[in-house]
């Protein structure tokens, strides 16, 4: 037989329940990419990890042993260079530090900003080191070329759903991968909402795409792989026969959402207007 690791999860947040109800969500949707052409070619498939729940505080993860995180593969980095993995925030802060005590204008702060991320990203992190990181831990080039493959639809599938679902915050220690198999999982995967009940999202780009992601598949793996993947996802759900359903789950989730929000209020808020009802139609 085969052996399923789990782990236990006790003192659950409020958000818990959100990310069993994003899991239905991602669950019908793996049905609407296996009845598309072009999806069900190239596997796109969004990974569903098991959750048992045990009682209301406590729950039983699926787990993969070979997990690992965007942060743990930095810290390594940093471990094995001898480097404080909190240099570029300590740097970013020095470099800012003028624009604090107010010794520039509020104009330059910008130009600042840019200058002290050139300099962070050239001399202390660079953009290979996801790349030899894969490189170290993959037993061959048959097993890098295999988890770049997979690694890519699942990327493409979880930009896609953060897109759609205006899904912000993917810092890297929220990003999961499995370094066998290629799959993703995102932990803290769920819309914010704002005092009226809208979805939340203060960032200009909705999912993650960095130096060292693209150094891993190339130019030619954002361009090729990743982008046809997207855009077969958009159009196994965005179809003529799967635009009703979609509209219909997104209905459901986002009722469930709210209702569980709006439990979480403090008390003496005052209830958000009737134009709150157009979060399902902002997300669409």
């Amino acid at each position: 037989g085969s052996q399923k690791h789990f782990i236990v999860q006790t003192s659950l947040t409020p958000n818990a329940r959100s990310d069993e109800r994003i899991l239905q969500l991602f669950r019908a949707m793996n049905q609407m990419f296996d009845k598309h052409k072009e999806s069900r070619r190239r596997h796109i498939g969004i990974h569903t990890p098991i959750i048992i729940p045990v009682w209301s505080q406590v729950r039983m993860v699926e787990d993969d042993l070979m997990y690992s995180t965007f942060l743990e593969v930095y810290e390594s980095h940093c471990g094995r260079n001898g480097r404080e993995p909190d240099l570029p925030i300590t740097y970013f802060k020095e470099k800012l530090n003028q624009a604090i005590s107010g010794q520039i204008s509020p104009e330059s702060i910008s130009d600042l900003r840019l200058q002290a991320y050139g300099e962070i990203t050239k001399n202390i992190v660079s953009d290979g080191i996801f790349t030899q990181y894969m490189y170290k831990t993959t037993m061959s080039g048959n097993h890098l070329w295999a988890f770049k493959k997979q690694f890519a639809v699942q990327l493409a599938v979880s930009n896609f759903m953060s897109f759609i679902l205006q899904i912000g915050g993917r810092s890297p220690n929220k990003i999961l991968f499995s370094k066998n198999s290629g799959k993703m999982l995102q932990t803290d995967f769920h819309p914010a909402y704002d005092s009226n009940g809208m979805v939340e999202l203060n960032e200009p780009v909705p999912f993650r795409l960095t130096r060292n992601i693209e150094g891993l598949f190339s130019h030619f793996g954002v361009e090729g792989p990743l982008m046809s993947n997207m855009c077969s996802a958009s159009q196994a759900v965005f179809s003529s026969k799967q635009k009703e359903h979609i509209r219909y789950q997104l209905a459901m989730f986002f009722r469930d959402e709210l209702l569980s929000w709006f439990g979480r209020r403090p008390l003496g808020v005052p209830i958000p207007p009737v134009a709150g009802i157009a979060t399902l139609s902002s997300a669409e």
